[in-house]
């Protein structure tokens, strides 16, 4: 892949890899601005289409971020390369989620194959508290 000067020689090692990665590090380390890169070079140099690329974070606020920022990059990088003009006008179809929504997702479409009532929902923390101390209190009953 490319090599970008805005980048650590950390931050580009993570760029070339060819392999999927699975980056963790401290906020504001530069995560997004690798990932995204990333799929930028993705998208230009290994002409893979925004409904190929999975890119999967642990929060809601980290997965908008990062939806944003990609979208806007190849909007922009659209503008002087034509041969992103495809991937721009199909950046919707990008898979940024957190790893509960894309699991979610696959659950929700594959429900019969997963064996999961369709139209199931998902507990939050404190739903799963709720049902937590329901069952300590039926079991000590």
């Amino acid at each position: 892949m490319s090599q970008n000067t805005q980048l650590t020689s950390a931050q580009q090692k993570a760029m070339n890899l060819k392999e999927s990665i699975c980056m963790t590090a401290s906020a504001g380390t530069g995560k997004t601005t690798v990932l995204t890169e990333r799929y930028l070079a993705l998208l230009q140099e290994e002409h893979v289409l925004p409904e190929q690329i999975l890119c999967l974070t642990f929060t809601e606020k980290a997965a908008a971020e990062m939806k944003v920022k990609v979208e806007r990059k190849v909007r922009e990088s659209a503008r002087s390369d034509a041969g992103l003009a495809a991937a721009a006008s199909s950046i919707h179809k990008s898979c940024i989620a957190t790893f509960h929504g894309f699991c979610s997702m696959v659950l929700r479409e594959f429900s019969c194959e997963a064996g999961v009532v369709t139209g199931f929902g998902v507990m939050d923390e404190l739903d799963e508290e709720e049902c937590v101390t329901r069952t300590i209190e039926d079991t000590l009953q």
